[in-house]
């Protein structure tokens, strides 16, 4: 006499951790010019880079684009049109693929928006402190 018998399985996958970096400018940028931000997705248990993945960039809210990691790098140009100090942000939202569950991460810095008259000033201003040092003698 054949039997026969039911069983429930429950897969339990586990979220594996990913750290997300930035670089993007250190000092300020001029409004309404492009600027790069780029960086890496790495898993956080073996530190490997992490491909075909999408970063995007926001700044207050406001979205700067987005990129797919190759070789678990991304670049994202962005601009920002107002003078200011913003909270520029990069996400990965996390991922689910063949049967890997990819956790969120993120990375948030500060930068300065300056108008293009500050950047210029600066430059005559370094010119006209360069020709006072020279002419008082304190420069050659």
């Amino acid at each position: 006499m054949p039997s026969s018998a039911t069983a429930q399985i429950n897969v339990i996958t586990s979220e594996v951790g990913t750290v997300l970096t930035l670089t993007a400018p250190t000092v300020p940028v001029v409004q309404g010019e492009q600027f790069r931000m780029s960086g890496e997705l790495r898993r956080a248990d073996t530190n490997t880079l992490i491909s075909g993945e999408t970063i995007t960039a926001v700044f207050n809210g406001t979205s700067l684009g987005s990129d797919t990691t190759m070789n678990g790098t991304y670049n994202i140009d962005g601009v920002i049109n107002e003078v200011g100090i913003y909270t520029l942000t990069v996400k990965f939202a996390g991922s689910t693929s063949s049967g890997l569950v990819l956790g969120p991460s993120q990375f948030i810095r500060t930068v300065g928006v300056i108008m293009e008259d500050f950047r210029t000033l600066g430059i005559i201003g370094a010119a006209s402190l360069g020709l006072i040092l020279v002419k008082t003698g304190l420069s050659k």
